[in-house]
């Protein structure tokens, strides 16, 4: 599996989307590989999302595919509860729009929500 991923993204790093733009951004790629955390907004759903997860959300809002994500989570917790208590979160669709992503940055809130999951979502 890990082989495979490297060639994925090697294969991603080096194709250009419609706009000419690279298909994955070195920015992109680091933020799932350190899956940064920003704790500066206090988790308004610490009943069942984890503050770790809710730091996840908010430093991946700084990517402007997702700069409304945490509103998103916050606003429609429980479409988000649902999808991320998921026996398998991985094989159903994001809530909402988040299912129009591409798959890598579904990955990314995947990586955010659910890292324990990040194994099988690559697979």
């Amino acid at each position: 599996i890990i082989f495979s991923t490297q060639l994925c993204i090697k294969v991603l790093l080096g194709q250009k989307d419609d706009k000419g733009d690279p298909a994955l951004s070195m920015n992109d790629l680091m933020t799932l590989i350190t899956n940064p955390r920003d704790n500066s907004k206090e988790n308004p759903l610490s009943a069942w999302l984890p503050d770790a997860a809710w730091g996840s959300v908010q430093a991946l809002a700084s990517i402007e595919a997702f700069a409304s994500l945490p509103a998103d989570v916050e606003g429609s917790w429980k479409r988000w509860k649902e999808w991320s208590e998921h026996e398998q979160p991985e094989t159903q669709p994001l809530p909402q729009e988040w299912k129009r992503l591409s798959g890598f940055h579904q990955l990314l809130i995947v990586r955010a929500l659910r890292p324990d999951r990040m194994t099988l979502a690559i697979s």
